[in-house]
């Protein structure tokens, strides 16, 4: 069975999250808010959304789906985070990559040669390089995947 991460389980990531435990895949939803965590492993969401709590009860109880704030290995990583807008010095608004980056950070020590990276979020050009280029320093991908997984990353977050 697949092991997919979910990073970030708000309004994208938690129904996600749920869809892909129909698919018969091991989901594991990893948020910083313990509130959350503990809430959907209690079978509550903190999403109002049509038939979201079912989905929730119904993973639970096929143990397809478990919430929790530390990170483990994983076939596939799927970044969910919020980029909040910020505003600089020159008052010019920017998205926050902050999560973003802390997730990657996170990811790295589990991270295996052949595992998939999605990121999500929204992001500026040049964000999915940089991923990349933090990620090379923290494994040992070489410059084959850093293409590889960089065109899957720009892909994804165009």
């Amino acid at each position: 069975m697949k092991r997919i991460c979910i990073i970030g389980l708000g309004y994208i990531g938690l129904p996600t999250a749920l869809l892909l435990t129909e698919y018969g895949l091991e989901v594991l939803g990893v948020d910083i808010n313990k509130k959350i965590v503990e809430s959907l492993n209690n079978g509550v969401t903190h999403i109002k959304e049509p038939g979201l709590d079912k989905k929730l009860l119904s993973a639970i109880k096929n143990k397809s789906f478990k919430a929790q704030t530390e990170y483990t290995n994983a076939d596939i990583f799927l970044i969910t985070v919020p980029t909040p807008i910020k505003e600089n010095k020159d008052l010019l608004k920017t998205p926050n990559i902050d999560f973003i980056i802390d997730a990657i950070n996170s990811i790295s020590p589990f991270y295996k040669e052949g595992n998939l990276i999605i990121l999500e979020s929204t992001s500026p050009v040049g964000t999915s390089k940089k991923l990349i280029d933090l990620l090379q320093q923290k494994t040992s991908i070489n410059n084959e995947n850093n293409a590889i997984l960089t065109a899957i990353l720009i892909y994804l977050s165009l």
